[in-house]
């Protein structure tokens, strides 16, 4: 893959934000949850916020299935603890500045019958830089 080549207003100022890749938020949430087991993660939505080219928020709904209801519902419960703590997790890539549930956990069985959880979250981050400067 070819470098990217920036105005020369924003690539001569190593701060600038635009300077800094934006993190991959959906892999980061699926690496927190995964080991809960059945759970599939993916984004919705995402576009940038103020300050523009810096801040991301992201909509990203989280399956859970599992053998019954119940077990759906407790590994629904144990995902939403996991990503609500988000924001105290120490991540290389990126900083998580809130996470909001914004819908469910919602049962809604597989077409097939099979126990399913849906729970949407609107998540709001950065990438990890030291010394950006928002634009």
């Amino acid at each position: 893959m070819s470098d990217i080549v920036l105005p020369p207003e924003i690539a001569n100022n190593p701060g600038n934000a635009l300077n800094f890749s934006r993190p991959d938020i959906e892999y980061w949430v699926w690496q927190n949850v995964r080991g809960l087991g059945d759970v599939i993660c993916w984004t919705i939505s995402a576009g940038e916020i103020d300050p523009h080219g810096w801040a991301t928020m992201s909509n990203i709904q989280v399956n859970t299935r599992a053998a019954n209801r119940e077990r759906a519902s407790t590994i629904a419960d144990q995902a939403r603890r996991i990503i609500k703590a988000l924001p105290w997790t120490e991540w290389n890539n990126g900083v998580v500045t809130s996470v909001d549930c914004t819908d469910g956990p919602l049962w809604q069985p597989d077409s097939n019958g099979a126990p399913r959880y849906i729970t949407r979250y609107s998540i709001i981050y950065h990438p990890r830089q030291v010394g950006a400067v928002a634009p």
